[in-house]
This record gives C-alpha cells, structure tokens and sequence, in this order.
C-alpha cells in the first residue's frame, strides 16, 4: 500500500511539473516584447541612442559623398 500512494505521489508531482512548465512557456510566448509593433512603447534614451547612430552612420556617408564629389570636381577641373 505504501510503494502505491508513493507512486500516486510521484506522478502527480512529475504532472504538476510538466503542467508547470508548459504554462511558463504558454506565458512566455505571450508575453510582449518592448518595442515590437504589440508593444510599440520605449524609453526615451534607447530612442536616442538608435538615432544617433543612425545620425552618425549618415554623417559618415555625407562625407565619403562629398570627398568622391570633390575629386570628380578636381579631376573635371583639370
């Protein structure tokens, strides 16, 4: 009798367990991320950080346009 309700015991408890653990993914997969089109929310200095590393990738690239513009003028000019 006492190995039988050692038995219910553990299955109940490995139940609980599968149960557990299928519920925190179910909630996990649910959850919103922050910044996502479903949590479209975020903080003001990640917003500013993204730009300005947009802001700075652009300025990079104004300047390699401006210096291949200037030697096609150099070179035109000559």
């Amino acid at each position: 009798m006492k190995r039988k309700q050692i038995f219910i015991v553990s299955l109940a408890l490995v139940a609980a367990l599968i149960s557990g653990i299928f519920v925190g993914v179910q909630v996990e997969a649910f959850s919103n991320t922050p910044g996502t089109e479903s949590d479209p929310l975020v903080s003001k200095s990640y917003l500013d950080q993204q730009l300005e590393e947009r802001v700075q990738e652009l300025e990079e690239e104004l300047a390699r346009v401006q210096a291949r513009a200037n030697e096609l003028e150099r070179i035109l000019g000559q």
